[in-house]
């Protein structure tokens, strides 16, 4: 940096940031402290870095140098094994930069461990300067398996505390501790407590800590080959408990004696928990790269036990807490066998619920199960001039939201200096000036993405091309959450690759009312004022199966203290929020009623800064009814003046100001005041909050609507749900199951699919999206012949499993149009028979019960009729 006084600099360190770019003593450049004293101040103010305790006498590198390191080599010490290596680096390699001389040192230290002449290794097997030929794809094997996982660390603060959270961290996780700072400061057990426990501790455990699923599989319905082949698809391991019991009744037989297990395995008794969490935990200690498990084959009454979940978290310090995954053959709605303790996990998000209609191929599971196993990722496709927003400004939302923001350019880069089989290859083309194929791009985005700890990706300006985007449909990233796109709603798109992405996702724009909904895959309302009423289990039993989990503010509280990092001590507002939405995202909780939160105007303006807006929010007052009673002095002589007087000068109660603030912010008919005598007349209220709205669509198929419908109510906050491609996916992804036989057996016979699955199958699809309350639905109701039900019936099923029916879009096209649209006047025939057989009885109901019946020319090109669509839907 140089000396403080610029001109100094310029003259006795003329290639320092002073000496370059100072101007005098004042205007140097960069700020920096001029003694210890004054860094330890400053780092403190800015970083609010805990003070250090002072230790007794520490020992000095020189004698932790000299000392003979055990696992490097029993007569070589690593004093002499740096200076082995700085001394080689020199004469091999002298222009490299810090980082990649401290990784060649790395390099050569894990070579030094196993080779008699390290020299001629890192020479042949780790080449200094970028890969020029194919011959350098193959990685260095250096034979040190426990080498394979390795977490590099800076810690920066003061020694003493740097060390101790260290140490504790090694030990937790099992891990080989080396401190390369100046001083070596021995560990002091008593201090360990008070120095490990500050408000980043969480986020640090959490680069080390396993991530485990628990896999409830009562009916058997995916095998344990499916399983491995879903984890090798989104790089996770697989814990089979099954194999694990095995292979321990091995170990203990070659020892020539009858272990606990292979006792209980020889009488099949009903394992304890702590043996089975103990066989579980050994599993997780010796895998040494992927972090993240899904457990299968666990014994069932070990899954369905309350304090099971606990003890796994307890000992295997995972993190986020664990879930379970509870696959099933029947919707959640149509499960009748879910016992207390589940039924409560689902509503509390510690359950995740699986539908899987019988046997499928791992490609179709793939999809199923992406939500769960794979990250949430949401693409940004710049439009170019004219585009909305700031990008600084939407980086930084989706940052607070957990976001991590991945660019295709920097993990190409990533990549070459990785020196992997890919890398050499596009730094090979890089220097050939040729284009890197999509496939490789797509390849090399899926290894960063799926790092262990990546829950949340921001791809920037990707994708490019449509091939791109197929090419990651398939992949195991899948569809993404939503597309960000730069212009605003009801504009055309101004790259191809929207119009396609538009035709299965949502898109979003950067000023939209929705873009921190969809970044946070979230929807909350909130319940506050006297809830000590509320029966919060039956709010639990009646929207768990409608996805919704019904959080109260006790539940919230017990969750945020776990992930406070300071027990005993008091919470501020801001940090209880960041921690609430710390546990949504772990628990992957897509739709939240919270009861009694937000507590204070501060957790309100933060909730909607850092998470969601509340769609809904009812604020209860308990009416007091007076009872009659004997006048008292107390009646005669109270001064109306006093009272007015004391709540003059009181501050205004909590619950009012955020009466008023959500009055003043949320949408129109969002808040609302209920003031109650019966607490069972506030239920109906809540119950219609997370109803979606239907609106049905029907039209002539010659006239190409459907695409058209299909865009627009991707990105104008819709769920677009085409029936018949429903039933189609359904019957190829479980051709197997009952109601796929169903399903092909009503189209062999010509007549309506049961309105049953098809209601079953709607609701999910809706379901699988969080943001949206709109549903535009095609396909259905509709007539086949003289076969039931009528209209009528599909209408009513369809209000009462997914939502109210408040509008019908009919599009309309003249003859001309469709002429020219499907070319013959024999399909134009066709498909109009269909539209009067089928669909115009729907018209005819609705306009008969007085629904709202809204009429759409399709007499322009399809990218007008987009954009006039979107304005309906918006407007």
């Amino acid at each position: 940096m140089g000396p403080t006084n610029s001109k100094t600099a310029k003259d006795q360190y003329p290639h320092s940031i002073r000496g370059q770019y100072g101007i005098d003593g004042t205007q140097n450049a960069t700020h920096g402290s001029d003694s210890r004293g004054s860094a330890d101040r400053e780092i403190s103010l800015l970083f609010h870095a805990p003070v250090a305790v002072p230790l007794g006498a520490s020992v000095s590198t020189k004698e932790v140098a000299g000392r003979p390191i055990q696992y490097l080599s029993r007569d070589k010490t690593l004093h002499e094994a740096l200076a082995r290596g700085v001394t080689l680096l020199c004469q091999q390699d002298p222009k490299l930069d810090g980082l990649e001389a401290v990784a060649w040192l790395g390099r050569f230290l894990a070579t030094f461990a196993t080779n008699e002449r390290p020299e001629t290794a890192v020479v042949a097997r780790l080449p200094s300067g970028p890969p020029r030929s194919r011959r350098s794809q193959k990685a260095a094997d250096l034979g040190i398996f426990p080498l394979a996982a390795l977490h590099v660390v800076g810690f920066f603060g003061r020694g003493s505390n740097r060390t101790l959270l260290a140490t504790q961290i090694a030990k937790d996780f099992n891990y080989h501790y080396m401190d390369m700072d100046l001083h070596y400061v021995p560990s002091r057990p008593h201090l360990a407590t008070a120095l490990t426990q500050h408000m980043f501790l969480a986020d640090v455990h959490g680069a080390f800590s396993p991530r485990i699923l628990l896999v409830h599989d009562r009916n058997r319905v995916i095998p344990s080959h499916q399983w491995h082949d879903l984890a090798q698809h989104f790089r996770w391991s697989v814990l089979d408990f099954s194999a694990l019991v095995e292979q321990q009744v091995g170990r203990e037989a070659s020892k020539g004696h009858a272990g606990v297990y292979s006792t209980m395995a020889r009488t099949k008794e009903t394992m304890p928990l702590d043996l089975i969490v103990r066989l579980l935990a050994q599993a997780i200690a010796i895998t040494p790269t992927v972090h993240r498990f899904v457990t299968i084959n666990v014994p069932p009454h070990a899954l369905l036990s309350a304090g099971f979940v606990s003890l796994v978290d307890t000992t295997t310090r995972c993190f986020p807490p664990t879930q379970l995954i509870n696959i099933e053959l029947n919707p959640l709605w149509r499960n009748t066998n879910l016992t207390s303790l589940e039924w409560r996990g689902h509503a509390l998000g510690h359950v995740v619920p699986v539908w899987v209609d019988g046997p499928a191929e791992s490609t179709h599971l793939q999809s199923i199960l992406q939500p769960v196993l794979a990250p949430t990722v949401a693409f940004s496709i710049d439009e170019g001039i004219g585009s909305g927003g700031d990008d600084a400004t939407i980086l930084a939302t989706a940052r607070a939201r957990g976001y991590l923001k991945l660019s295709a350019k920097d993990a190409l880069r990533a990549e070459i200096l990785a020196r992997s089989a890919d890398g050499v290859h596009i730094h090979e083309l890089v220097q050939a000036n040729e284009p890197i194929p999509d496939d490789v791009v797509v390849r090399v985005l899926h290894k960063f993405a799926f790092h262990p700890h990546h829950r949340r990706i921001f791809l920037d300006d990707f994708p490019a091309t449509v091939v791109q985007t197929t090419a990651i449909s398939v992949g195991p990233l899948g569809s993404p959450s939503m597309v960000l796109r730069s212009h605003e709603s009801a504009t055309p798109f101004k790259r191809d690759i929207l119009t396609h992405l538009a035709l299965s996702h949502a898109v979003v724009t950067p000023t939209g009312p929705n873009l921190h909904a969809h970044l946070s895959q979230l929807t909350a309302s909130a319940v506050l004022g006297d809830v000590s009423d509320l029966d919060v289990s039956r709010l639990q039993r009646h929207f768990h199966v409608e996805g919704v989990h019904v959080l109260p503010i006790a539940h919230v509280e017990a969750s945020v203290d776990t992930l406070w990092p300071h027990p005993g001590h008091p919470m501020d507002d801001r940090s209880f929020v960041e921690l609430v939405c710390l546990m949504l995202r772990q628990r992957n909780l897509r739709k939240v009623l919270f009861i009694g939160f937000p507590r204070t105007l501060l957790e309100a303006q933060t909730f909607r800064a850092i998470g969601v807006d509340f769609d809904h929010v009812a604020i209860l007052t308990k009416k007091v009814m007076p009872v009659p009673h004997a006048l008292t002095d107390e009646d005669y002589y109270s001064s109306d003046e006093e009272v007015k007087a004391s709540k003059k000068n009181a501050p205004e109660p909590q619950l009012s100001q955020l009466s008023r603030y959500f009055t003043d912010t949320a949408p129109r008919g969002a808040s609302q005041a209920l003031t109650y005598v019966d607490i069972t007349r506030v239920y109906p209220h809540l119950e219609a909050w997370f109803r979606p709205n239907v609106i049905l669509a029907v039209g002539n198929k010659a006239s190409g609507f459907h695409d058209a419908l299909q865009r627009a109510a991707h990105s104008s906050n819709c769920v677009y749900v085409h029936v018949p491609t429903l039933h189609a996916k359904h019957v190829q992804r479980f051709p197997f199951s009952d109601r796929a036989k169903r399903i092909r057996a009503a189209w062999t016979e010509r007549r309506l699919v049961d309105v049953e699955i098809t209601v079953d199958l709607v609701k999910t699809e809706v379901l699988r999206q969080p943001v949206s309350t709109r549903v535009v639905l095609t396909g259905f109701p509709r007539m086949m012949g003289n076969t039931m039900p009528y209209v009528h019936d599909q209408v009513v099923a369809l209000t009462e499993h997914v939502g109210e029916v408040n509008q019908l879009l009919h599009f309309t096209a003249s003859p001309a149009t469709l002429l020219a649209r499907v070319g013959t006047i024999e399909a134009v025939h066709a498909h109009t028979d269909a539209f009067n057989a089928e669909n115009a009885p729907l018209v005819a109901f609705c306009i008969k019960v007085n629904k709202v019946v809204t009429t759409v020319s399709a007499d322009v090109s399809l990218g007008t009729l987009t954009e006039d669509i979107q304005t309906l839907l918006l407007t």
